[in-house]
Formats: C-alpha cells, structure tokens, sequence
C-alpha cells in the first residue's frame, strides 16, 4: 500500500470505464472475498 500511495500519476481506483491511469490492488479489491483456495 506504500507503493501505491506514493503515486504521482496514477490513482487507486476502481475502473471508471475511461482512459484514466488506474492502480488497481485486487486482493483488497475485486478479489477480496474470493478464498484461497
């Protein structure tokens, strides 16, 4: 998480659906519930 907020460029965010820069972090995201396994 560091990393990301340390970004001049790109934001934490999901998808807009435009042509922003994006950082996506899928375990805290859209993967977040998924299990292990």
């Amino acid at each position: 998480m560091r990393f990301v907020e340390s970004l001049k460029l790109c934001f934490l965010a999901a998808s807009l659906g435009g042509t922003e820069t994006l950082v996506t972090q899928p375990a805290t995201s859209s993967h977040y519930f998924i299990t292990p396994e």
